[in-house]
């Protein structure tokens, strides 16, 4: 979806920390997620990693500045004025650890679903899939945490795993 349209859909939540971690998990639900075990994890573009770099809070943030364009969508300039100021005060500590905080039941999962595919391989170029012998582009929605650190390559010949499998 497109930024505009986002922010048109957006705006028509609320100013209350509930709607900004709605805003939060709408805008960022496929880079950022939640387990119960693990915590925050972030989808580098090949897996997903813990949050050691607080990307969470990076988004909550730009989340916050980003509630401003909802602004022009609004048919009062009431309703305008009160989004400008919601917008000015979710950017505060508070308001930002409050909407993390909220967020983390609409973009949790669980733990036992991370890595849960046993025919998926994660490497530096791709996901193989083992029935097909595929190889996908990396997928957030495998849910894959690990990563093998070689590159898939459909043409490499394999003599002695071949030799194994005849055994």
């Amino acid at each position: 979806m497109q930024t505009s349209e986002l922010s048109r859909e957006l705006s028509r939540l609320g100013e209350n920390d509930t709607d900004n971690a709605q805003r939060f998990a709408t805008r960022y639900a496929g880079r950022i997620l939640y387990t119960p075990g693990k915590g925050w994890l972030a989808f580098d573009g090949q897996r997903w990693k813990p949050d050691s770099f607080l990307q969470c809070m990076e988004l909550a943030k730009e989340t916050a500045r980003m509630i401003a364009e909802e602004v022009q969508y609004l048919p009062h300039d009431l309703e305008k004025n009160v989004r400008r100021k919601f917008a000015q005060s979710s950017l505060s500590k508070a308001s930002l650890e409050r909407m993390i905080d909220l967020a983390k039941s609409l973009v949790m999962v669980d733990d036992s679903k991370l890595d849960a595919d046993p025919w998926l391989i994660n490497t530096i170029t791709g996901t193989i899939d083992l029935r097909t012998g595929d190889c996908e582009d990396h997928d957030p929605r495998d849910l894959l945490t690990k990563l093998a650190p070689v590159a898939a390559d459909a043409t490499a010949k394999c003599p002695q795993f071949k030799k194994f499998l005849k055994r």
